[in-house]
């Protein structure tokens, strides 16, 4: 990238504000000095059961009109104790090396040990033993490992990064996998650049708001842990991101000229202009002659069809006859010849066929990028094509959104794949480009009946009935295709250890309709349960069924079910004649406010025939950190209430 120019006056006084704002601000920590209350420093209250924590992660992000942007970083993490050693003594800094765009130098590192006799002992990293290392094409590593590294020890690194990138320079995490004490990060901007921010994170907005500021300080924050039910932590966050917007330069090199502003920062308009404008992004779509042949040699009666029916059609064609290749990305790499050919491609590719072949049926469609859910969330505020890893086809069906990924065999075209569920899809339309949320209308079911047959001396014998839809039923139908046994599969997903298929009772329909429910049916014995007891026989109904569990007394990480989800599932009991009911589940009926989930257990007994009933609905896939004790709660609750017994007792003669 061209560095910005603008007049040495301008620079003189630009150089000097931004010198002034760094002297006048005390610097955190200074290379090799501890303090007192970092050398004592034996655990910390912000977790007790740490392994490390983070003395200080200190960063300055420096803009100027003629170099790269700077950041500079200086961090300090503390061992307390011996699991933390090989966590921590080896160290990974990333940059993206393509075209030169970012660099790394200045790197330091060094171990300090304090000795019994309370000395610090100081022992560097040498030069030689510091790796830069090529990760991938585009991406670099800088690679090192502290030496002599003890519980106790305390390790300090430092690097510049050098980024020719405006317009994504990299964000600042004031958090990481350990605690963190005190995280730092500073904007020296000179006078003339227009730089905007961006912060992720409850504490910041509560500090900062939006007002402006230069210098962000952050204390006293919790460690980001992998967490269930959080399919990428690092949205989460607290993070702040600075973006050059826009600079000011003189309209002439001749005095008095003036000064003009020149706009860096890109529109979601014309971001979607320059993605059309884009040969490679846009190869398919102008292929239209190529498309509409290969319409014309695999759909014979397409003109026949209705709108909706063409979508299916077409979807179809190409999710069931293209395979994925597993990669994500928006670069294209093969022709739509080569794929034709092949057969196999990557998302964007099989995307923009589907694409292309719409537009050939005179559908109106568009490619709509996204943000995977482990890539994370796009930012509204960021119109940068680098928020995004993955390609879909928007249309409009009947008035609603549809957007379409046919990179799965096993999906039914309403559904997009749960990792495309994420927020802030962006519609390259050159006429109405905007961003929209993926509507979460379907439900995952599970419908299960389970009815005993018949009592033999050591098995109650069962006959199950069961149905899938949706998203429950994908995962299910790849597993039945792959190992061409659905006795196997039903028996390892569905049934607890102690339960066994009856050998070629399982019947599966609609394997391959996708459109419709997947349904099984099958014969499974129960061993028998007398509880230690001759006479009582004990029996679980809901053994086998899984719900959410949550084990951490707090959470700072919300909980995404990513979907919807239904189940229903009923046991039913004819009870033996030679037995009488002196035990069975209680009803129940548990409601998450403002019916955001809820469960019910219904019983019903008549004339000796005993049914137990399960209803579960999920209405509302995201809960906020501060909805956690009563979403644990609400689970805890069901784990009690599906371990209930059914007891019955033999008849004395």
């Amino acid at each position: 990238m061209k560095y910005i120019a603008i007049s040495i006056l301008m620079l003189i006084a630009c150089n000097f504000f931004c010198l002034n704002q760094i002297i006048s601000q005390k610097i955190p920590l200074k290379w090799g000095k501890l303090s007192q209350q970092e050398i004592d420093l034996k655990s910390t209250s912000i977790d007790t059961s740490a392994n490390a924590i983070v003395l200080c992660d200190y960063g300055e992000i420096s803009f100027s009109p003629v170099n790269p942007i700077e950041v500079k970083r200086h961090k300090r993490i503390k061992v307390l104790k011996k699991q933390g050693i090989d966590e921590q003594a080896n160290i990974i800094i990333p940059y993206y090396s393509a075209d030169g765009i970012e660099s790394v130098s200045n790197v330091e590192a060094q171990t300090m040990n304090i000795g019994s006799d309370r000395k610090i002992k100081l022992i560097s990293v040498e030069k030689s033993k510091i790796f830069d290392v090529d990760e991938s094409n585009n991406w670099k590593e800088i690679r090192f490992s502290f030496p002599a590294v003890d519980v106790g020890s305390i390790l300090e690194y430092s690097y510049v990064l050098h980024s020719e990138y405006y317009l994504s320079p990299k964000e600042w995490f004031f958090q990481s996998d350990i605690p963190t004490i005190h995280s730092e990060y500073r904007a020296n901007i000179v006078e003339g650049l227009d730089v905007n921010y961006f912060t992720v994170g409850t504490m910041l907005r509560q500090t900062y708001g939006n007002r402006t500021a230069r210098i962000f300080v952050l204390e006293y924050l919790d460690a980001i842990k992998e967490e269930p039910y959080c399919p990428n932590p690092q949205d989460y966050v607290e993070k702040i991101l600075f973006q050059l917007a826009s600079y000011y330069k003189s309209k002439s090199s001749i005095y008095g000229g003036g000064i003009e502003r020149v706009e860096i920062m890109t529109t979601w308009a014309n971001l979607a202009k320059e993605l059309l404008d884009n040969q490679n992004f846009n190869s398919y779509i102008k292929k239209r002659i190529l498309a509409k042949e290969y319409l014309e040699e695999n759909i014979v009666d397409l003109a026949n069809l209705n709108k909706r029916e063409k979508v299916i059609a077409i979807y179809n064609l190409v999710n069931r006859n293209f395979q994925w290749n597993g990669k994500y990305s928006l670069n294209i790499e093969k022709s739509m010849k080569e794929l034709t050919e092949s057969k196999i491609g990557s998302g964007i590719e099989i995307n923009m066929f589907l694409t292309s072949l719409l537009q050939a049926a005179d559908i109106e469609s568009s490619p709509a990028i996204l943000s995977t859910k482990s890539h994370g969330i796009p930012t509204k505020e960021y119109p940068i094509i680098n928020q995004f890893n993955h390609l879909v086809c928007y249309l409009k069906l009947n008035e609603e959104d549809l957007l379409l990924d046919a990179t799965d065999p096993f999906r039914p075209y309403e559904l997009l794949g749960t990792e495309n569920l994420n927020q802030n899809i962006f519609i390259v339309n050159i006429n109405t480009p905007r961003l929209i949320e993926p509507k979460q209308t379907a439900i995952s079911k599970n419908q299960i009946t389970i009815f005993v047959d018949s009592i033999t001396d050591n098995h109650l014998i069962c006959k199950s009935k069961l149905s899938f839809s949706n998203y429950s039923a994908i995962q299910i139908r790849k597993e039945i295709q792959k190992s061409n046994n659905p006795s196997k599969v039903i028996n390892e997903f569905l049934l607890p250890d102690n339960v066994a298929i009856i050998t070629d009772s399982c019947i599966v329909e609609n394997p391959n309709e996708l459109a419709k429910p997947l349904n099984v049916r099958y014969y499974f014995q129960l061993e028998k349960d007398d509880g230690g007891t001759e006479g009582y026989l004990y029996i679980k109904p809901f053994a086998g069924i899984q719900f959410p569990r949550f084990i951490s007394e707090k959470r700072t990480l919300p909980v995404d079910f990513v979907y919807k989800r239904e189940i229903n599932q009923s046991f039913v009991l004819k009870i033996p004649t030679n037995y009488e009911l002196i035990g069975a589940p209680e009803q129940q009926n548990y409601t998450l406010s403002d019916d955001r989930a809820n469960f019910r257990i219904f019983v019903k007994n008549e004339n000796n025939n005993l049914t137990v009933r399960i209803v579960y609905k999920l209405n509302t896939t995201f809960f906020n950190p501060s909805d956690y004790d009563v979403v644990k709660e609400f689970y805890q609750k069901i784990e009690k209430a599906i371990a209930a017994t059914i007891v019955l007792k033999e008849k004395q003669e």
